[in-house]
């Protein structure tokens, strides 16, 4: 398993080197991500988790899809399959990401994004998860950030509101960062559950 991630890390970087689109970020403050899209329309990513356990207890997931635009860059459409483990196989996962978002500005500081997720864990059965999110502009770089999830933020699936803050600095010259720190509440939990996340990406 190993050398299947070794493999498809070198070829990922090798492709880099020649890319339209390529983008470096973190996800809910655990999951490392890198990521580059073939020919405007084709992703394929690479998460791997920054856990304090050693490595064979790590989990990394690879995403690969399709996403397009459509009426003036106003919908947007993502289809993402992916494959995960931990390092050792100890459970792996599988799934997709469906989402579907409607921006009404063209700089993404107003809009509604639905996200379906079948989700299969080897260790705790199916589930079909799904979120709905909005960002309403503050200034032109800073969005409010309000998102009902159930879909997994490390493994087990759980009804969450998330709220924040992102924060976009867009260079035609440098490229995209963008910096989204949120708390995320678990509806059915106690509140002391509630955590910190931080969001981060940047696009080049």
């Amino acid at each position: 398993m190993n050398k299947i991630l070794a493999l498809f890390f070198f070829t990922l970087c090798t492709q880099m080197l020649c890319a339209q689109s390529n983008q470096i970020g973190f996800r809910d403050s655990r999951f490392f991500q890198i990521q580059h899209t073939f020919n405007r329309h084709w992703p394929v990513m690479l998460e791997h988790s920054i856990y304090s356990e050693k490595i064979s207890l790590q989990h990394f997931r690879i995403h690969a899809g399709y996403k397009h635009l459509f009426f003036d860059n106003h919908f947007s459409l993502e289809c993402l399959g992916y494959f995960g483990s931990t390092h050792k196989g100890s459970y792996q996962d599988y799934g997709a990401f469906v989402r579907l978002g409607y921006h009404f500005d063209t700089e993404d500081n107003y809009s509604l994004q639905g996200t379906l997720n079948p989700h299969y864990d080897t260790g705790l059965d199916y589930k079909t998860c799904c979120a709905i999110s909005t960002y309403v502009g503050l200034c032109h770089v800073a969005a409010l950030f309000l998102e009902y999830t159930t879909i997994p933020e490390f493994r087990q699936s759980e009804k969450c509101i998330r709220t924040g803050t992102r924060i976009r600095i867009n260079s035609p010259q440098y490229g995209t960062l963008a910096v989204t720190p949120m708390l995320s509440i678990p509806i059915q939990q106690r509140y002391e559950r509630i955590r910190l996340h931080v969001n981060f990406a940047y696009q080049f």
